[in-house]
């Protein structure tokens, strides 16, 4: 049963608690929520790695403020329609601008998409704001319009909690609206209405009463667990554009400055070890982000690796190498958005990983970055040749995308897929936003699929990568699950997807294990295809003083040990209760380190390259023992 704080009116139902079981982004990076116009709110929160006891959770929240301020003194100026109703009442504001954008910048704004937008604040700039659309007139120039919802319920200010009562408030617009392309900023007046409240008002955080209520669901669990929470709380924003933090309160954060406005209580229990998993026997392995090496699945011992301006690629397990140029991409690519060879990547140009296909041994496809003009962002973009490097050709973009969503290859017994991000509104929010051109006959000619189930194993895949995002925010590559052997496919997690490498790895019964070092739960189990997982506590490494260590990259080897690598390696052996330190321990890979110098396995050797300038080296896996 979930716990709550004490009983309180709400102005109808709290929200119902949402599914954790499919969140459409990460939990712990994402931790704000919407509150809703009548105050409700609700969300997913992660527990963070914390000793087993009572701790508390919170929603915390400041009034959202203007941002932006006039560069002249206020005029009551707007036209307010009705000028007078109850709490909750539509209305809308008209007024002027002295800098309106004009026709030709109406008509451009129109075909693109782009909408002006304002601020509009309630009381004053500092008590509570949010953003709409600007309906600017077509007949008479400089008169715009914007909706407005005066509150429905009490909101937060610096001062405490306002109730709603009859009487005269003001509506502030602190910057006429300039176009989105003239690049005037807030230069112009500031213009204010009124709107005369009436009744009747709610009967809400009366004097001596609660005014504030949050729920979760389950009320008890390990770290590594996904609450769902729910709760109401005085409007920190309008137009349901207010956002509240969700968190479990398990250590002092720089959050903790932030005004808490309900909390309840949640049970943190001890979670499973290391230990009680047994051996862990993987049935097919998914990196994420790029791989160094691009092997043949049909033959481990082919496999070839981006180096310069060529591919190098291997028939005989890496005894001897051969060159595949790349250069002819340069003019593959001139007749594009994204010609290469030019600005961010000049002569001679380098992919960033390639792709062996099984059938087709003169073809071959490699990604590469590029950018619009100078980035950020950067974006990834796909070409092949089916003879040896001597010409190459974009690959295909398939309807509903573009050149720059493209999102990596993906290689199985029957041919190779290119996977794009597609865009599209009507997509159920819980189906992957990805688009799959197939090619079974060497590139020649390619048609629209799906992405494959691994060989063994439950039906896993990846989704597409996205290195625009990794520019300014961390990047996110889905976990894409089918129950209908690969016809259909549905998002089940998230994982970061840039400056690290993740695993996915299948075992028998559906079970898959996700294995991410670099994050504070680095090994996760789920039973259910992804949908809920536990996290996993490993034993701590030797001198360890940090309790959210870094293990480095990890990875599950055949033989159910697992394998740290970083400025030293370590493996675990099923069953065990300390790590190992690995013989011998190969040097050179920093924390941090790119995914090119993270080992891969390939056969029976780990192989990666390392050090500047880029050397190639392997191990066999043999060899590690302690």
């Amino acid at each position: 049963m979930a716990a709550a704080s004490p009983s309180v009116t709400f102005p109808g139902p709290l929200p119902p608690f949402p599914d954790c079981t499919k969140p459409d982004l990460p939990i712990e990076s994402f931790p704000y929520v919407s509150q809703q116009t009548d105050g409700g709110f609700s969300g997913c929160v992660r527990v963070d790695q914390a000793n087993p006891g009572s701790y508390s959770v919170i929603a915390q929240g400041s009034p959202h403020k203007c941002c932006a301020s006039s560069a002249t003194a206020s005029r009551e100026a707007l036209t307010v329609s009705p000028p007078a109703g109850p709490p909750g009442t539509l209305v809308t504001i008209t007024g002027t601008s002295t800098t309106p954008p004009s026709a030709a910048v109406l008509q451009k704004s129109a075909a693109m998409g782009f909408d002006d937008h304002a601020q509009v604040c309630w009381v004053a700039c500092d008590v509570l704001s949010y953003s709409d659309v600007v309906k600017w007139s077509l007949s008479s120039t400089g008169n715009f319009e914007i909706a407005f919802q005066v509150p429905s319920v009490p909101w937060m200010t610096a001062a405490g909690i306002q109730r709603p009562v009859p009487g005269g408030y003001r509506i502030v617009l602190p910057c006429i609206p300039d176009s989105y392309d003239q690049g005037k900023g807030c230069k112009s007046e500031q213009l204010t209405g009124s709107f005369q409240m009436t009744g009747p008002v709610p009967s809400l955080c009366d004097t001596g009463q609660p005014c504030s209520a949050i729920e979760v669901s389950p009320t008890q669990g390990p770290p590594g667990s996904i609450v769902a929470v729910r709760g109401w709380t005085p409007l920190v924003g309008l137009g349901g554009q207010a956002l509240v933090y969700l968190r479990v309160h398990t250590a002092n954060t720089s959050w903790d400055s932030m005004p808490t406005l309900a909390s309840t209580s949640f049970e943190v229990t001890a979670q499973p070890d290391w230990a009680s998993l047994g051996t862990l026997h993987p049935l097919s392995i998914l990196r994420s982000g790029l791989d160094a090496f691009g092997v043949d699945p049909a033959n481990p011992h082919r496999f070839a690796y981006c180096s310069g301006s060529a591919i190098q690629v291997t028939a005989d397990g890496g005894q001897t190498w051969s060159p595949i140029p790349i250069q002819g991409v340069v003019s593959a690519s001139a007749a594009t958005k994204y010609p290469l060879g030019t600005g961010y990547q000049a002569n001679p140009v380098s992919c960033d990983t390639v792709a062996l296909d099984p059938q087709h041994p003169t073809s071959f496809y490699a990604l590469f970055l590029t950018a619009d003009r100078t980035p950020p962002p950067m974006y990834y973009v796909g070409y092949f040749t089916n003879d040896a490097g001597r010409t190459w050709y974009p690959v295909p973009v398939p309807a509903g995308s573009e050149m720059r969503a493209f999102g990596g290859f993906r290689v199985d017994l029957l041919g190779v897929r290119a996977v794009s991000t597609m865009w599209s509104d009507s997509l159920p929010p819980d189906q992957p936003m990805v688009a799959v051109e197939v090619t079974v006959d060497g590139g020649n000619t390619w048609t629209t699929g799906n992405l494959a189930c691994p060989q063994a194993g439950p039906c896993v895949a990846l989704g597409s990568k996205s290195w625009a995002r990794c520019m300014a925010v961390e990047g996110w590559e889905a976990v894409l699950v089918s129950t209908d052997n690969g016809k259909s496919w549905s998002t089940t997690n998230h994982i970061r997807s840039c400056w690290r490498v993740v695993q996915v790895v299948g075992l028998a019964n559906g079970r898959l294990v996700t294995l991410d070092g670099r994050s504070q739960f680095p090994l996760t189990v789920s039973d259910d295809g992804d949908r809920t997982s536990r996290s996993i506590a490993l034993p701590a490494l030797p001198n360890q003083t940090n309790t959210n260590p870094d293990y480095g990259d990890l990875e599950l080897l055949p033989d159910g040990r697992l394998l740290l690598v970083s400025l030293h390696w370590y493996v675990l052996a099923p069953g065990a209760s300390a790590w190992c330190s690995v013989a011998n321990s190969p040097t050179g890979n920093q924390t941090d380190a790119p995914a090119a110098a993270v080992p891969q396995l390939i056969g029976d050797h780990l192989w990666w390259l390392d050090g500047q300038p880029t050397t190639l080296r392997s191990l066999p896996v043999s060899a590690l023992h302690c």
